[in-house]
């Protein structure tokens, strides 16, 4: 699963990848785009090679804007 949510107590957005941390960046928007390129590389990966498929996909989580990290 991807995350994007606040990095810590800070204003920079974090993108998380299975629980690990894969980049912090400045604005929602390039975390956003980051999670977008991950998933767009994960269903050619899909479409491309159908029988390694185990039937799992990736969903992108996006948290509300907020103090609350």
């Amino acid at each position: 699963m991807i995350e994007i949510r606040k990095y810590r107590h800070t204003r920079f957005w974090a993108v998380y990848v299975d629980g690990e941390l894969l980049a912090v960046v400045v604005y929602r928007k390039g975390a956003a785009a980051i999670a977008d390129m991950l998933l767009s590389m994960h269903s050619r990966k899909e479409a491309g090679d159908a029988a390694a498929c185990s039937g799992a996909s990736m969903t992108v989580a996006l948290f509300p804007r907020g103090r609350d990290a």
